[in-house]
């Protein structure tokens, strides 16, 4: 697993696509992106966040608290 800090424009729109279309707020949507094709290999609407923190080295609930505290 590979977190992507700035992921390509197509895959963000697919995103939110997929977000709108399942009516999910929130959800772990797994790419596998090879040059510049992507597809979506599954959406988890209860996303498991241990990748995040192995890749960043970041407890996920205290980064969703660091940003709320910065809006």
């Amino acid at each position: 697993s590979q977190v992507i800090e700035n992921l390509p424009e197509a895959v963000e729109n697919a995103t939110a696509q997929s977000l709108e279309k399942y009516g999910l707020d929130v959800a772990g949507i797994d790419f596998f992106i090879k040059g510049n094709e992507f597809y979506v290999i599954e959406i988890n609407d209860l996303p498991q966040y241990s990748a995040f923190e192995k890749a960043t080295g970041v407890s996920y609930p205290v980064a969703v608290l660091e940003y709320i505290k910065n809006l």
